[in-house]
């Protein structure tokens, strides 16, 4: 997959350069778009592009002084029937994060929302590895400002339990408008709600009072353009 490469590239250039800040705390905008126009293929190539973010997020903490404190990390925006839009502490009904999780735990046969089934980097398994137990998936805090978070079981693993650098990847539309992130993978009808999705704008640096906080993306990436002829086409 060459725009793997050409991912990693950008993304290191754009901080080595100065158009990305380094320091921890300031705001950042999303500097890759990614679009594809069916919601299988998203999810496929988010998996394969959470690997590389692993292996960029390792680099970036051996070199901390070149690449920042600010974790490099791959954001997958998809339709509600198959992520989690919201983290819905507390809202039984909704099928946000939070009940998706309890879901998850109460029923081991559950369709799963969380896409990743297992550590991308040391395929530790997530979900049900033991009775009445999930791995992999954690809820911080509650109400506004909670988040969802990938954590692999294995303490072992460079992102497991215990080291300071998480999995890089989330897909909760409301951690990923709170928190853009470097890469954002989505379907062209997810991009289509832009005009109605005033929370996005934080993709584009943008910040609730219509100002520019953060560098835009500087790359826009069109997969499988060859099914835009077909019903999604002209």
């Amino acid at each position: 997959e060459a725009y793997l490469g050409l991912t990693a590239f950008t993304v290191f250039f754009n901080v080595l350069s100065g158009r990305v800040s380094k320091k921890d705390g300031e705001c950042r905008a999303v500097s890759i778009l990614m679009r594809y126009t069916l919601r299988l293929l998203t999810a496929q190539q988010f998996e394969r592009a959470v690997k590389l973010f692993c292996a960029m997020e390792l680099i970036r903490k051996q070199s901390p002084g070149d690449l920042g404190s600010q974790p490099f990390s791959v954001g997958l925006w998809v339709g509600g029937s198959n992520t989690p839009n919201r983290i819905d502490y507390n809202n039984d009904d909704a099928p946000g994060a939070v009940q998706s999780k309890k879901k998850l735990e109460r029923d081991p046969g559950a369709r799963n929302p969380f896409v990743l089934l297992q550590c991308p980097w040391c395929g530790a398994k997530f979900g049900h590895v033991a009775q009445g137990v999930v791995h992999g998936y954690r809820i911080v805090g509650a109400g506004v400002g909670a988040r969802f978070e990938y954590v692999c079981p294995d303490p072992k693993c460079e992102f497991g339990k215990g080291n300071r650098i998480g999995i890089p990847a989330q897909v909760v539309d409301e951690n990923l408008y709170r928190e853009p992130p470097t890469l954002l993978i989505g379907t062209v009808d997810k991009f289509a709600m832009l005009a109605w999705t005033p929370e996005a704008r934080s993709f584009f640096g943008i910040d609730n009072d219509g100002k520019r906080r953060a560098t835009g993306p500087t790359l826009i990436i069109q997969d499988e353009m060859h099914l835009m002829t077909g019903p999604l086409g002209t």
